[in-house]
């Protein structure tokens, strides 16, 4: 006798459907969540955005799930941000930031804005590490909040979505006509 496995394709579906709304709301929160800096987390070329994504694998085996969510490196500071008093980010990165933002810099003596040359830059990434180093930066929790609010919308939907591949996988091996009467029993809420 041969055994048939059970197809989860309803419960994949359903869970995909999930990874799905949880980076659709984590990249709707860096867009347009405001904090005290008084706009949205995205740089314009939205590099963190763009990396937000995730991947789902299945163990033929056991039938185990596991979904893994993946974003650039520099995701934890957006969503934790960073304490005060502690370590200045590396000037590398800043600089870097600097270069690809469309920031004007300004002489601090008379206020008018001054060409972006590597000297200047230089000297903006230290006075913004040196800011960053004693005020810290308040956390977004773009992830935490787009996750939570999508995992307590969860149980219910893989619950229905299980049922329906269990039945579908009753009618393949001609189960169904005897357990079609304790499956109306069954009720999900």
């Amino acid at each position: 006798m041969a055994f048939k496995k059970i197809q989860l394709k309803e419960t994949e579906k359903s869970l995909r459907r999930f990874a799905d709304k949880v980076i659709a709301r984590a990249k709707w929160n860096l867009a347009n969540r405001k904090g005290k800096h008084k706009g949205p987390a995205n740089t314009r070329d939205k590099k963190l955005s763009d990396s937000l994504g995730y991947n789902m694998s299945i163990d033929e085996m056991t039938g185990d799930v596991q979904i893994e969510f993946g974003a650039a490196e520099h995701w934890k500071y957006v969503e934790y941000g960073r304490k005060k008093n502690r370590k200045a980010p590396p000037p590398s990165a800043l600089r870097n930031w600097i270069k690809i933002k469309p920031l004007r810099l300004r002489d601090l003596q008379t206020g008018r804005y001054i060409e972006k040359n590597e000297s200047n830059i230089n000297s903006a990434a230290f006075l913004m590490g040196r800011k960053i180093k004693k005020k810290g930066i308040p956390p977004r929790f773009f992830w935490r909040d787009a996750f939570a609010m999508h995992y307590k919308r969860l149980p219910p939907h893989v619950a229905k979505s299980y049922v329906v591949d269990v039945k579908n996988f009753m009618k393949r091996t001609k189960m169904l006509g005897s357990t079609q009467d304790a499956m109306k029993n069954v009720k999900i809420k």
